[in-house]
């Protein structure tokens, strides 16, 4: 198949957000095609730079009735330095907590990497988590005027950070309310709060597990059913990672059967008696990030890349 294609049709950079969900099949292909490229014009052949996140989910197969998720690994490949900023967190609780799960989320793959038995790598995770989960905790702050961070409901009646995220919604209609469900419907429970406390469905953006990655909200409300339909721990963490960082401000997190404590050992702080937002990243410092990372990308690629473009828009 790759002796059929017209290589000077190809682009000299080809860009590709969301690596994560490309299966391995379809990254060696690219591989291979950029492979053939070099080998046809070493001086301007088809460059692959990729954007993700390992730590997040990734491409996800169904297997009867389980759920696996593969991340990009054993490709032929250069891996530019991680990028350390937080640009998605609104304030201190928020900051802390996407630490913490991402921390979580690293040291579960960390350690289980190269094991694919489920009942291991759950052991393992498991003991784990006993360990450095005994003094950490999900922080929030929440009075009647203001909700940061992500707090655990474990039934519908704790309303009050609805109630909360509704007010903020009367005097800001620009704020963005997330609802995370995996289809199109809401659970009927969470609508009759919603409309209780003010909020109407249209004021809701609703997200799938597919569509979620790579989004952004001020608040975001999701239940853990798209969480422990995975039967390996260190997707589960993965999973809870990467919907809680989608808010910038704050997450409910709806868990009716308490899993995320038991399975997890994850569960809230105290609440906290305050908290400090923080600015958005000005634009000097973003464009000053955006060169280093190009800066870095030209150089682990020869130098030779010209990017006119803005790569990160």
């Amino acid at each position: 198949m790759i002796n059929t294609i017209d290589f000077t049709k190809l682009p000299n950079l080809l860009l590709i957000d969301e690596i994560t969900h490309f299966s391995t099949a379809e990254i060696q292909l690219l591989n291979k095609i950029s492979e053939a490229s070099k080998n046809r014009d070493n001086s301007n052949f088809f460059k692959i730079v990729a954007l993700g996140d390992q730590n997040q989910l990734g491409y996800t197969v169904k297997v009867h009735n389980n759920y696996y998720n593969y991340n990009i690994q054993g490709i032929n490949s250069i891996y530019t330095p991680v990028l350390f900023t937080t640009v998605r967190s609104a304030n201190d609780q928020k900051r802390t907590n996407n630490d913490i799960l991402l921390n979580l989320s690293k040291t579960a793959s960390q350690l289980t990497e190269n094991i694919s038995n489920a009942t291991v790598i759950n052991e393992i995770i498991r003991t784990k988590l006993k360990d450095i989960n005994t003094e950490t905790g999900l922080k929030y702050y929440l009075d009647k005027d203001n909700f940061k961070g992500d707090y655990i409901i474990k039934n519908y009646n704790q309303s009050e950070p609805f109630k909360v995220i509704s007010n903020l919604y009367k005097n800001n209609p620009e704020l963005k309310i997330g609802v995370l469900t995996e289809g199109q419907e809401i659970n009927p429970n969470l609508i009759n709060v919603l409309n209780s406390v003010g909020i109407k469905e249209d004021n809701l953006i609703i997200f799938t597990p597919e569509t979620i990655q790579g989004s952004e909200v001020d608040y975001l409300i999701f239940g853990t059913a798209d969480i422990f339909k995975y039967n390996r721990l260190k997707e589960q963490l993965k999973a809870l990672y990467t919907f809680a960082s989608r808010s910038t401000a704050g997450s409910i997190i709806i868990d009716l059967d308490d899993r995320i404590a038991n399975d997890l050992m994850i569960t809230n702080t105290d609440k906290s008696e305050y908290y400090r937002e923080y600015d958005p990243l000005t634009k000097e410092v973003i464009n000053s990030l955006k060169e280093e990372k190009i800066n870095d990308i030209n150089t682990l690629l020869g130098g030779n890349i010209k990017i006119d473009k803005d790569l990160f828009k």
